[in-house]
Order: C-alpha cells, then structure tokens, then sequence
C-alpha cells in the first residue's frame, strides 16, 4: 500500500506516518509512505508512485484558485483530476487487471473545515479532524481502506444548515427521524411497520453514509447540528 501524506509540518507528517506503517501491519501490508509539504510535490509524487490513499492538509497552498468560486478542497480535487491523479486506473502489477482509484482523505483544522458543503465532492473519501486523537485516526482509516468513507463528528457540527436527505433514501430519513428521539430498532420496526432486522440494516447503511461509529454518535449529530432542512 503506498500512502502519499502532503502536509507542512514535519512533526505531523511523522506522525502519521507512525499511525499508517502500524496499520499496515496490523493488516498484514507492507506500507511505503511519501512525504510532501506543498501541492505541487504532492502533484509530482502522486503522478511518479500513484498512491494508494493521499492524506492532505486542507488548509495546504494552491495557486490559480477563486476563493469566490470554490472552496480550497475543491480546488485540490479539481487539480487532481486535471493532472489525472485520482480517477480510476488499471496498475500493470496487479494480476487480474482490477482498477483502482485513490483515496483523498483531508485533514481539517477546527477553524476552516467546511463540513457537509465538501462531503458533497464525490472524490473525497474522509473528513479528519487533525485534533483527532490517535484511536479515532486508525478507525477513519480502517473504515476507509474498506471502502467505505468517514468524515469526523466535527465537520458535520460546522455546518448547522445543511441538509444531508439528498444522500439518505426516504425510509432512511424516516429512520433518522425515529433515531434521533432515541428509539431503538425493535421500536422503530413496530413504527415503520418493519422488521427489526430490516430497521438495523437502515441504521447500518444511515452510520456508513453519515461516517460515523455508532448511532449515539448520529443522535448528538442531529440534534446539535439539524442536519436536515
């Protein structure tokens, strides 16, 4: 697995390296880690070793961007794709010719994250607080290597005002809503006329969408953050 961290301090960037050389043994991968402190290096590094996962700074320096226009991470990602770096791509090593995309995952400052506004990028695959402490970081990143995604409790408080319905199916939203007065499965079942089975996998896909561990966590989202209209 080949990691590509992009940030300014050298510190941090050591540090994160120590968290992914662990996971990857934890899971039985060997791990190379690059390093970069501006974008364009990253943009060199990332087009030379085509890593498998791009940890950045989102506060990290990028030229030619209207601030007007897009937000700092957009700006990233639509440089990423310009030069070709994160779409989907067959690797000559891999035998069975599988493709593969990377994951960009940002590493957002209290202060500046922008929250739901860039969960909507498609090509992000995690929002991580970089106050997080190290237990919260291997979990972000476990979900992620699995596939799916994880964006910190944080972010979603930042933005108060904005909805999250679009990505939820509407037997989803009613689940949410049944969740959020604290009900548990079997009570929601019974008031959606469902099985309790099917009202645990609802809450098991609403946990995935939303990034988040547990459904206390997406309770204390909901009701401090109003994530829907």
């Amino acid at each position: 697995m080949r990691v590509l961290i992009l940030d300014s301090s050298p510190i941090f960037r050591m540090g994160l390296k120590q968290i992914m050389t662990q996971i990857g043994k934890n899971n039985g991968d060997l791990v190379e880690v690059y390093e970069g402190d501006n974008i364009s290096d990253g943009v060199n590094i990332a087009k030379c070793y085509n890593p498998d996962i791009i940890l950045l700074d989102e506060n990290i320096g990028i030229s030619d961007i209207d601030s007007s226009i897009m937000t700092n991470m957009e700006g990233i990602i639509t440089l990423f794709n310009k030069e070709k770096i994160i779409c989907k791509s067959t690797e000559p090593e891999m035998k069975s010719g599988k493709t593969k995309s990377t994951e960009v995952i940002f590493l957002c400052d209290k202060m500046q994250c922008g929250g739901f506004e860039d969960i909507k990028i498609p090509e992000i695959s995690g929002l991580i607080m970089k106050n997080a402490n190290e237990e919260d970081v291997i979990y972000a990143l476990n979900v992620i290597m699995r596939g799916g995604r994880y964006y910190s409790p944080e972010c979603i408080k930042m933005k108060p005002s904005v909805s999250v319905q679009d990505n939820l199916t509407k037997r989803e939203s009613e689940v949410l809503s049944l969740l959020k007065e604290g009900k548990s499965n079997n009570e929601i079942g019974k008031e959606l006329f469902i099985s309790e089975a099917t009202a645990k996998k609802h809450v098991s896909n609403i946990l995935g969408k939303l990034g988040m561990k547990n459904r206390m966590e997406v309770v204390i989202a909901v009701n401090n953050a109003r994530l829907w209209r």
